[in-house]
């Protein structure tokens, strides 16, 4: 009998992820990429300075229960998954997940 720990132990910690945290999970293939792009864009439109983690290490993905990729997260919530994101779809999703800025 084989066990699912073992099978998907992350080869290093995952990064702490807090309330300001926003983290794009995928391998690094072309829309994970376009993905993170498109988050910094969002950023830096709504005047932003919170630090885009990029995660690809597939153990850690599917530890945080993400089975298609790209996917996007913001604090704890995975917000969207499986596609890349318009600027303003990921804006509306900041302004809605992020606390907000004094």
């Amino acid at each position: 009998m084989f066990s699912i720990k073992k099978i998907f132990r992350p080869s290093s910690p995952v990064p702490n992820i807090g309330p300001n945290t926003i983290c794009v999970l995928g391998t690094g293939c072309t829309k994970c990429n376009m993905l993170a792009k498109q988050v910094s864009i969002a950023l830096e439109q709504l005047g932003r300075d919170n630090k885009v983690e990029h995660i690809t290490d597939i153990a850690h993905i599917a530890a945080l229960g993400v089975l298609t990729t790209p996917a996007l997260m913001i604090g704890t919530n995975v917000v969207s998954s499986g596609r890349t994101l318009s600027v303003e779809e990921i804006q509306q999703l900041l302004v809605q997940y992020l606390p907000h800025q004094d």
